[in-house]
């Protein structure tokens, strides 16, 4: 935990579904052939799908107030790119900035 925000690890596989539940479909992705499931489908073009199912999956457990981080790659034909994503939830109880 750095500054009150937790890290998160997700996996670098996705699915399609989950492009198009993110509103994401339009986004180019590497697909992967002959992945061994469904879940793993596509290489992540994007951190948010991945982010999103993770906070689903605290809220429907009743967390609410998340603050959480992920530093990871997002892959594109043309190669991959590190990338930091950030997401907070919650009522707002301080300034974010003043951690």
């Amino acid at each position: 935990m750095a500054a009150g925000i937790d890290e998160i690890i997700t996996h670098n596989m996705i699915s399609n579904k989950m492009l198009v539940k993110s509103n994401m479909a339009d986004i180019p992705a590497v697909r992967i052939f002959n992945p061994l499931n469904q879940d793993q489908e596509l290489m992540r073009p994007s951190m948010l799908p991945s982010m999103l199912q993770v906070t689903i999956t605290n809220i429907n457990r009743g967390q609410r107030e998340l603050r959480l981080f992920e530093i990871g790659k997002r892959y594109f034909i043309d190669g991959e790119k590190e990338t930091l994503a950030i997401l907070l939830t919650g009522r707002r109880t301080h300034d974010w900035r003043f951690i």
